[in-house]
């Protein structure tokens, strides 16, 4: 009675299961090697991106009667620019998590300080995220850099005077050795009323998007995109935030483009490898199945299975390995765990990996299919 290829499949690797356990080491340690790149890559750019949220947004937009020179030595734009500008933003590509703000100098009892209206983030094309930049601050409160307070004579839960009107103080902050030392923060609104500009903006902060590799000029890709929505605005790129964020996604990059197709390779080569010895070492075995009426389809068809059989397990093994080892290499290089369970490496793992065995197995699998039987029986 003729077993089931899936029979002989199953039994042939419980017979040679040092093969069998070597090939599946090997295909496990590649997909482990793949997809903790990836991990690592993705970990490694959110901590950038953490980063720079503490340091600050790397573009600003500024009026266009702001006088360049001037701005950077005070840091109160001239001029203002129409509310409805920001949402024009939201429809482009090139810059996110813009930060409507109207600035200005203002005398608070013996401190003069920068008045600074801010509203909530906005997203381009109206994505959803997780909000990250600016600080939201309540109708009717002010929020003061240490120096500001400290200049004010303010105490936390007692009013402030504003323009004329009382503000209740939320919140004094922590010295951060910066300009928002000496900063008041309101809300955007609150800010339009105490300088009496109506719905009017002076700046707009925000983070630079991807700019890929083969951008030469970042800034001037930056301008080609954003002065026809904000015509005459002054566009400032901090040249050096932005380039070591896109130097540091640049390098990640281009390590997981080298990393991942050497795992592969490396993986596929021994794979096809240890099918070669598999085959030399069964020549016999096939001789019998062919004799005891298996066709060369059938041939082909063990060899695949046992390959589609490595490829599943090793691929669910090595996604194991990278998720629990990446957890770990990430709590130490960022000093808390942010990776979080997906199904898509799960999925890959089970899917590609198998088909990359199979690929890397066919060429043996193939040759042993296509043996002469008479050959394959010859007595040496």
């Amino acid at each position: 009675m003729k077993l089931a290829i899936t029979t002989l499949a199953r039994r042939e690797l419980q017979l040679r299961w040092v093969s069998a356990l070597a090939a599946l080491f090997i295909i496990a340690g590649a997909v482990a090697m793949v997809l903790l790149a990836d991990f690592l890559t993705t970990a490694s750019e959110a901590a950038t991106r953490r980063i720079q949220r503490d340091i600050g947004l790397n573009l600003v937009i500024l009026p266009p009667q702001t006088n360049l020179d001037a701005w950077w030595i005070d840091r109160v734009p001239r001029g203002t620019m129409p509310e409805e500008w920001i949402d024009r933003l939201e429809s482009q590509d090139v810059a996110n998590r813009l930060v409507p703000m109207l600035v200005a100098r203002l005398q608070i009892r013996n401190a003069e300080v920068l008045l600074t209206g801010i509203d909530e983030e906005r997203f381009k094309r109206g994505k959803t995220m997780k909000k990250a930049f600016g600080r939201t601050v309540e109708d009717g409160t002010v929020v003061l850099g240490s120096v500001a307070a400290q200049g004010a004579a303010a105490v936390e839960g007692k009013t402030l005077d504003l323009g004329g009107q009382a503000y209740t103080v939320a919140r004094i902050l922590e010295p951060t050795g910066s300009e928002d030392d000496v900063r008041a923060w309101v809300s955007l609104s609150d800010a339009q009323k105490i300088l009496d500009v109506g719905p009017r903006l002076n700046e707009i902060r925000a983070l630079e998007c991807h700019c890929s590799e083969d951008v030469d000029d970042p800034l001037a890709a930056l301008r080609a995109e954003l002065e026809p929505l904000v015509p005459g605005a002054k566009i400032v790129r901090m040249e050096a935030l932005a380039d070591a964020r896109r130097s540091q996604r640049i390098l990640a990059e281009r390590l997981f483009s080298i990393a991942a197709p050497t795992a592969v390779a490396l993986a596929a080569i021994t794979v096809m490898v240890l099918t070669i010895v598999n085959v030399n070492e069964r020549r016999n075995e096939i001789g019998v199945l062919r004799a005891h009426g298996y066709g060369s389809g059938s041939v082909l068809g063990l060899f695949l299975i046992r390959s589609i059989i490595l490829g599943v397990i090793g691929g669910a093994i090595g996604w194991a390995i990278a998720f629990i080892l990446g957890g770990q290499l990430i709590t130490e290089l960022v000093g808390k765990n942010t990776l979080v369970f997906e199904g898509w490496p799960v999925v890959l793992a089970v899917t590609v990996t198998p088909l990359c065995a199979i690929i890397a197995a066919g060429s043996p699998a193939l040759t042993a299919a296509t043996w002469p039987p008479a050959s394959l029986m010859r007595v040496p």
